[in-house]
């Protein structure tokens, strides 16, 4: 099974999502996930580094291969290899930004909203142990959300 995990910038949730899907200790290892954005090619960040607190939280618990990730835009053809497609944005980002038709109208497509995606604006203007607190909140729920995939899945 091929996994797609979308975020909006590819920086942090779906990348986060990929990693500890990839490296789960009990997925089957035919299975394999893959992580876009939707904005990242908008945003000329294709082919940047994962998000710094979300690379260093990740290296701390071990997980090395995110030092290798880069950002992609989301393509039909990431759409079309995916046996399912994982959307990691909260209700404003789905009413701002537009998913293309072929993931939106895809049975292929989950849903993980939640309002714990959205970082309160005053997190990114502090010091960052306030940063890394709501960012290690996110990968908690994420941590979750991948581990009843993987139960899924088998």
């Amino acid at each position: 099974m091929n996994v797609l995990f979308i975020c909006k910038s590819n920086a942090e949730r779906s990348q986060m999502a990929e990693i500890l899907f990839n490296y789960h200790p009990k997925k089957n290892k035919k299975h394999k996930a893959v992580s876009a954005g939707l904005k990242v090619e908008e945003e000329n960040s294709i082919g940047r580094p994962a998000g710094l607190v979300v690379t260093e939280l990740l290296l701390s618990m071990g997980y090395n291969a995110i030092s290798k990730a880069k950002r992609q835009q989301l393509t039909l053809d990431l759409a079309k290899r995916a046996d399912k497609i994982i959307i990691i944005l909260n209700k404003k980002e789905l009413k701002k930004f537009q998913l293309p038709t072929y993931v939106k109208n895809s049975p292929k497509t989950i849903y993980w909203d939640g309002d714990f995606y959205k970082a309160p604006k005053h997190i990114f203007n502090t010091f960052p142990p306030k940063t890394y607190a709501y960012h290690l909140r996110v990968l908690e729920k994420i941590i979750n959300k991948v581990d009843d995939l993987v139960e899924e899945t088998g």
